[in-house]
This record gives C-alpha cells, sequence and structure tokens, in this order.
C-alpha cells in the first residue's frame, strides 16, 4: 500500500501492516518508514517458517517468540527500539477483524491517542476520531486564531478531546468526513498540493460569514 495515496478504508487484506506502519510513523516520514517497514518485513519472511508465513502479524509473532525482533528492528534502523519492539509484540495477538478499536489499542504499551485514532480512523468506515497531529493541530489553530492550540500532540485527556471535538466540529461545518478533512490538511501541509475545498471555509462558516 502506497501511504500518500491512502484509500478511504485500507482493505482487510493490508490491516496488519497499517498497524505496525502507524506504530512506526509518529514523528518520522511517511515516505521512508513506508520502505523501512517493507524491507524489514521482506527480511523476516525470508526467516520465518512457511507454515507459519501467512501474515504481518504471524511473522513478528515468530520473531518475538524467539528473541529477534528487537535485532531486525535494529537491523532495519526503524528506530524508537524500545517501544516500537513493545507495541509489536502485543498487537501481533490482535485480530484485526474485531480489535481495531480505540480502547484496544490505547491499552497497548507503545500506542497513544493520537495512533490508536488513526488506526481507527482509516480501517472502520464509521469512525469519527481524530489523530490528533501537527498537521491538524496547525489547521485548527488557523480557524481558531484566538486560541492556545498546542503545537504537538496532547496527551489522553481533556485537552486532546476539545480538539478532537473542534476538529470534527470543523469538519461537518465543510459538510465532508473527518477522514476526508483530515486526509486533504495531510497533503496540503506534507505534499504541499491545494485543498479540495476553500481552506478557510469551516471559519467562515462557523462566524456567520
Amino acid at each position: 500500500m502506497d501511504v500518500q495515496n491512502m484509500p478511504k478504508v485500507v482493505p482487510m487484506e493490508e490491516r496488519e501492516w497499517f498497524v505496525l506502519f502507524s506504530i512506526c510513523v509518529a514523528g518520522k516520514s511517511a515516505k521512508q518508514t513506508q520502505k523501512k517497514l517493507n524491507d524489514l518485513l521482506i527480511d523476516m519472511y525470508e526467516h520465518t517458517p512457511y507454515s507459519l508465513n501467512q501474515s504481518a502479524f504471524d511473522t513478528i509473532w515468530w520473531a518475538d517468540k524467539h528473541g529477534q525482533l528487537g535485532e531486525y528492528l535494529r537491523k532495519h534502523k526503524i528506530g524508537q527500539y524500545k517501544r516500537i519492539e513493545r507495541a509489536f509484540s502485543a498487537v501481533a495477538e490482535l485480530e484485526v477483524k474485531t480489535d481495531l478499536t480505540v480502547e484496544k489499542l490505547e491499552a497497548i504499551p507503545g500506542i497513544g491517542p493520537k495512533t490508536a485514532r488513526f488506526i481507527v480512523l482509516y480501517t472502520n468506515p464509521d469512525a469519527n476520531c481524530v489523530p490528533l497531529d501537527t498537521h491538524i493541530l496547525k489547521y485548527i489553530k488557523e480557524c481558531y486564531p484566538d486560541e492556545n492550540v498546542p503545537k504537538s500532540t496532547p496527551s489522553k485527556g481533556p485537552k486532546y478531546d476539545k480538539y478532537e471535538k473542534r476538529f470534527q466540529a470543523l469538519a461537518k461545518l465543510i459538510g465532508i468526513s473527518v477522514r476526508e478533512l483530515d486526509t486533504a490538511v495531510w497533503r496540503y501541509y506534507s505534499l504541499g498540493e491545494p485543498f479540495t475545498f476553500d481552506k478557510y471555509q469551516a471559519a467562515r462558516i462557523r462566524d456567520g460569514n
């Protein structure tokens, strides 16, 4: 899957890969992380017994069981090794058809509110949760210039909830889904692409103009 051209909903057959990517990408380049993760999994696949080599999670589970997961992560320079190793070890036990909920993902060491919501937003077609990254916070600040919007993702709690609701309200004012607005914001700030709607439309609607 090419993360620079995200589907509206990640297909079931690619969800294990997407979960692992979401854990790895925090604070990193999406393009570089995608390549490193693909190289990591190809390497691990080659050393996993064929009978177990059915999915990305199977391969992670095998490496973890044999004490090799951390070694593979370091070999492919994934970064944040302790956090990612703990998270990979735990998510390999999940069932992507039923377990990809904010509550279950946030319970995993190494997965915070932003990553949990990012996974759910792009795997559950009915999701309305918001992965508050720096791009979304920048957009909220532009729409609410008088507010003291944080520049980095707040921890789980009232502040996170406040700005999650802000973004949900902006999407509703524009008349698009949270997922569509999240994608548009990311592509604008990360790739320099134009918005598919008026950038300040939500602010004008909010102010009654």
